[in-house]
Formats: structure tokens, C-alpha cells, sequence
């Protein structure tokens, strides 16, 4: 059950941060920068979501929070 759980919260925050990485281009940089494609935008989220992720996975090493396995 450990692992099930695990992967909900794994795959859960990478939702969460690709659609925040997806509403910050929208409201923040797709003013600035004038691009509007959907590739681009898809693609800042996608990478801005595994960064966080990457570093939500060291966090969670340091504290201990998912099984090592």
C-alpha cells in the first residue's frame, strides 16, 4: 500500500505543478515574451514541473518522507 500511496503523491504534486507552471506563463511571461503557441507553453510547463519535482524528490529524501525502496 506504501508504494500505491508513494505514486498518488508523486504523480499528484507533478499535476499541481505543471498547472502552475502552465497559469504562470499564461498570466505572468506570455505578456512579456509575446508567444502564445501551444508547444511552447506545453513544453515550459512540462519542464518547470519536473524541475519542481526533482527538487520535491530531494526534500523528501532529507526528511523521509516516501520508502527508499
Amino acid at each position: 500500500m506504501g508504494l500505491l500511496l508513494d505514486l498518488l503523491v508523486i504523480l499528484g504534486s507533478q499535476g499541481l505543478f505543471f498547472v502552475s507552471g502552465w497559469l504562470f506563463f499564461v498570466r505572468k511571461l506570455s505578456g512579456t515574451y509575446k508567444v502564445s503557441g501551444g508547444p511552447v507553453l506545453g513544453l515550459f510547463a512540462a519542464t518547470f514541473s519536473l524541475s519542481c519535482t526533482l527538487f520535491e524528490l530531494i526534500i523528501f529524501e532529507i526528511v523521509d518522507i516516501l520508502q527508499s525502496r
